[in-house]
C-alpha cells in the first residue's frame, strides 16, 4: 500500500512538471542548498510582486483609454 502511494505521488509530479514545462509564463526559481527560507520568500515575492504589475498595466491602460474617450464626447 506504502508503496503503491509513493509510485503513485512521484507519478503525478512528473505529470506536474511536464505540465510546468509546456506553460511559457512559469518562472522557474532555482534555490542554492546555501540560500535562507527568508532569502527564498523575498525572492518569491518579489516575482509576484512583478507578475502583479503586468497584469495591471493593461487595466490601467484600458482606464486611461476610457477616461479619454470619455471627455471627448461630451
Amino acid at each position: 500500500m506504502v508503496r503503491r502511494f509513493k509510485r503513485d505521488t512521484r507519478h503525478f509530479a512528473k505529470r506536474q512538471m511536464t505540465w510546468f514545462r509546456k506553460e511559457s509564463g512559469v518562472a522557474w526559481l532555482s534555490i542554492e542548498e546555501s540560500e535562507t527560507c527568508e532569502r527564498t520568500a523575498e525572492r518569491v515575492i518579489a516575482l509576484m510582486e512583478q507578475f502583479v504589475r503586468t497584469l495591471e498595466e493593461p487595466a490601467q491602460s484600458a482606464a486611461l483609454q476610457q477616461a479619454t474617450l470619455g471627455k471627448g464626447s461630451v
